[in-house]
């Protein structure tokens, strides 16, 4: 998989990161086309978001339960 170039690196040198991928389904079809593009529109790409938002939620309350995780 190509990856694009991000500031993730020297975020990660100054707190804990992660940078996670959200797959919604969208087969061979790559960013920046209008194919992938379609599929970022129905459920599939709903359900993908809801649950990539519902772990970041966990993360947050993990963090926010944990004093070593802060």
């Amino acid at each position: 998989m190509n990856r694009a170039s991000t500031d993730m690196g020297n975020v990660s040198q100054v707190v804990n990161a992660i940078h996670p991928y959200v797959g919604i389904g969208s087969g061979s079809a790559l960013n920046h086309q209008p194919e992938f593009a379609a599929h970022c529109v129905g459920g599939d790409a709903e359900r993908a978001i809801l649950d990539a938002a519902t772990a970041l939620a966990w993360t947050a309350l993990d963090v926010a339960g944990e004093a070593s995780a802060r």
